[in-house]
């Protein structure tokens, strides 16, 4: 094996010199020649899964799950990650821990998108785009809201559907009255927050559009993200996987946003988002209400860890559906039923094994290896029969072929154990089989990824790039 593999292994061949080429260009030449080798993906999936052996990782189907992190990296396949909520839960802390978990080099906000379009119009032509959004409801005439509102459901019974028509003037008093009907001020806090949010979504859309023709990956956060735009964009583009995050506590929600004021504090004259903590928590109330309707998972952003974590485990395996051909987004459903249920998985998971260890055992006068979770006092939770090599390594690490059996139960008289590493921690346990033989996993998809790039470049670079994020000028 050892001697196949060596030559397989080509040494990297140092360009000739020219009368233009630099003494210092020609010793990086050099010096890339001494560092550098190039050899065929195959043999570069085995080293790294034999690497990950070494310490302990221990991962159904890993060969697939790495294959396809290499595509993702390669550009040969992109995804979009929307992380929506409103202003103070999170969003730009997660999204910059998230691309560096994915090492996706580019995060944008929405904010910025905002501020571009700022650039074109005065504040006077259009106080709407100018306006936060947990007050832009006051730019809106009640007026033309209630009439607009009361000519949608009229639309909306006779089965036509419209477009959004209102007058974006200011206006006087939130609470005038059309047809005996008052708009209340959360009502208008919503609409206005809808209105901008519309004019902010076009552009996120020409720039999705382009980031999937270069196989882009990138994460969009903001909170101009409401969802029912995020559903008309998901019918045109396939790469996209939304998350709801929110603040459930309003206390823990109100105490956010002591450091975006000066002096870190929270009175309501000096603290702007503090003032219009009823219009944000109105605003999370109807984005939580769309989520539930449109089935998009809703992460309570209490803990960042547990957060990234959960958020990072449901991609990856999203991304283990799409490989598989599955459909992220149902159109008939208008939901994402697919992707809150990948989520779902992963918070039992983490429930299940979280008050446990992983530990790879072999029982009494048994020779064979299982995968199990220890409770604390000793006893085994759960385990799945592994397949050894002869080497003792686990067959689960490279082979195609199913190597993990179903769950078994009940008391475990252990002779020998040893403690492992899961992927995602204790989220990576929704990667091994259930009672049913069900997992997020995307069977043998990598096969068709090895024979489409084995004769392709066969050089792997590591692409640790910096990140780039791309902020507003005003922090929403």
């Amino acid at each position: 094996m050892a001697a196949s593999a060596s030559a397989r292994v080509q040494r990297y061949e140092v360009a000739e010199a020219t009368s233009t080429t630099s003494p210092r260009q020609f010793q990086f030449e050099l010096y890339k020649r001494r560092t550098t080798v190039l050899l065929p993906r195959d043999l570069f999936l085995d080293l790294v899964c034999d690497a990950l052996a070494l310490y302990k990782y221990v991962t159904p189907n890993q060969r697939a799950d790495l294959m396809l992190a290499c595509r993702i990296r390669e550009r040969k396949e992109s995804v979009t990650v929307l992380l929506c909520g409103t202003s103070g839960c999170g969003k730009s802390t997660l999204s910059t821990l998230l691309g560096s978990r994915l090492g996706v080099t580019t995060v944008v906000s929405t904010d910025s998108i905002r501020h571009m379009m700022r650039s074109f119009v005065e504040e006077k032509e259009n106080p709407l785009l100018w306006a936060s959004t947990y007050h832009a409801g006051e730019c809106l005439d009640p007026v033309a809201v209630a009439e607009e509102k009361a000519r949608r459901k009229a639309k909306k019974r006779s089965g036509v559907s419209s477009s959004s028509n209102i007058d974006y003037e200011k206006s006087g008093a939130l609470t005038e009255k059309v047809e005996g009907k008052s708009i209340g001020k959360k009502q208008m806090a919503i609409e206005g927050y809808k209105a901008q949010s519309e004019m902010v979504i076009d552009s996120l859309d020409r720039l999705i559009t382009a980031w999937e023709d270069r196989k882009e990956s990138v994460i969009v956060e903001g909170v101009h993200l409401s969802l029912n735009f995020v559903m008309g964009l998901m019918r045109k583009h396939p790469s996209i996987i939304p998350f709801m995050i929110y603040i459930s506590n309003e206390g823990k929600h109100t105490e956010r946003f002591a450091v975006r004021a000066k002096y870190m504090t929270l009175d309501p004259a000096k603290n702007k988002y503090v003032k219009y903590i009823s219009n944000i928590r109105t605003i999370q109330e109807y984005l939580c209400s769309r989520a539930d309707k449109y089935l998009v998972p809703k992460v309570n952003n209490t803990n960042f860890d547990r957060s990234v974590a959960s958020i990072h485990a449901t991609v990856f395996s999203c991304l283990r559906r799409r490989a598989n051909e599955d459909r992220l987004y149902d159109p008939d459903t208008n939901t994402v039923a697919l992707v809150n249920e990948e989520y779902k998985n992963q918070c039992m998971a983490n429930s299940m094994s979280s008050k446990g260890m992983f530990k790879l055992i072999q029982r009494l006068g048994s020779s064979r290896k299982l995968m199990a979770i220890i409770n604390v006092d000793g006893s085994v939770s759960k385990a799945w029969p592994v397949e050894s090599r002869g080497d003792g390594k686990c067959s689960s690490d490279n082979s195609t072929q199913k190597s993990v059996g179903n769950p078994i139960y009940g008391p475990l008289n252990i002779g020998r154990a040893e403690s492992v590493n899961l992927q995602f921690g204790t989220f990576g346990i929704s990667a091994w089989p259930t009672d049913t033989g069900c997992t997020s996993q995307a069977g043998n998809a990598d096969e068709s990824w090895a024979n489409a790039t084995e004769g392709s470049s066969r050089h792997v670079p590591s692409s640790s790039g910096s990140l780039k994020k791309s902020d507003g000028h005003c922090k929403e």
